[in-house]
């Protein structure tokens, strides 16, 4: 069996309020495999969104071990985290978060510019964005672009640096049901080539998806998993105690999880 992407034990999150502190993620702990699709799941305020950002070396755990590709990430400085993030990460934000003045080729190459001899930068932009079928729209700014669009240069921008791993944040989140539907699609597409991706939703449907597309990664032969998170408590409110549960194709089992 290969070792994990990601390998996280015992992860918890206090943020300070004030007078108090405020526990939004408490002892989680998971491994997820290259080539799977995840689905973290849950209502608004239940803690995804925190989760996803520390695996995404966005924040810090304030307690536990957080292993990416077999480095533990702990005792990393800023500036190694944030070389992490461009080397193994893609990120796909809901607000798809393109920079207005720039052409989608532009968003796109973005990454690549802090990246040390990243080579034809305009040519690798390219190749993504034929890769999610915006290639005739690579001059165009994001106005003049419709929402789904948007998203698949924001997709593309994500491929660019050809990251381990692929983070979605609620990527549906601000279209319409058909063009929703279009972009889990290519979200699919992506793990049918071996990608690794966890998405963050609240949407059961959304979910089954990631649950229904077998990993391309021998180590995980039951298939892609889905974390169910807590309704309780919120980001930076109540913290959330009950269990997070992991769901396979081919059998269902809890595992005893908080967030």
């Amino acid at each position: 069996m290969t070792d994990p992407l990601i390998a996280i034990t015992n992860l918890s999150k206090v943020y300070p309020m004030g007078q108090t502190t405020v526990q939004a993620l408490r002892g989680i702990s998971l491994t997820i495999h290259r080539g799977e699709f995840v689905a973290l799941m849950g209502p608004s305020g239940s803690g995804k969104t925190t989760l996803l950002h520390l695996l995404g070396c966005l924040d810090r755990p304030s307690t536990g071990q957080y292993r990416l590709a077999g480095q533990e990430l702990s005792t990393l400085s800023v500036t190694e985290l944030a070389e992490m993030r461009n080397r193994h990460i893609g990120f796909i934000f809901q607000s798809f978060n393109l920079l207005p003045r720039l052409t989608a080729l532009e968003n796109v190459c973005l990454p690549l510019l802090y990246r040390p001899q990243a080579g034809h930068v305009s040519e690798q932009g390219m190749a993504v964005l034929e890769q999610v079928g915006l290639a005739d729209r690579a001059t165009h700014r994001p106005t003049e672009l419709s929402g789904g669009q948007q998203q698949r240069v924001a997709i593309a921008r994500a491929l660019v640096t050809d990251p381990s791993l692929i983070l979605a944040d609620e990527p549906t989140g601000n279209l319409d049901s058909q063009t929703g539907a279009e972009i889990m699609a290519l979200l699919g597409a992506l793990h049918a080539r071996g990608r690794t991706l966890v998405l963050v939703t609240h949407d059961q449907d959304l979910a089954a998806q990631a649950e229904t597309t077998p990993p391309a990664a021998p180590a995980a032969p039951d298939g892609a998993r889905t974390g169910e998170a807590s309704p309780a408590g919120d980001d930076h409110g109540t913290p959330n105690i009950n269990p997070l549960s992991l769901r396979t194709l081919q059998q269902r089992t809890e595992m005893q999880r908080s967030i």
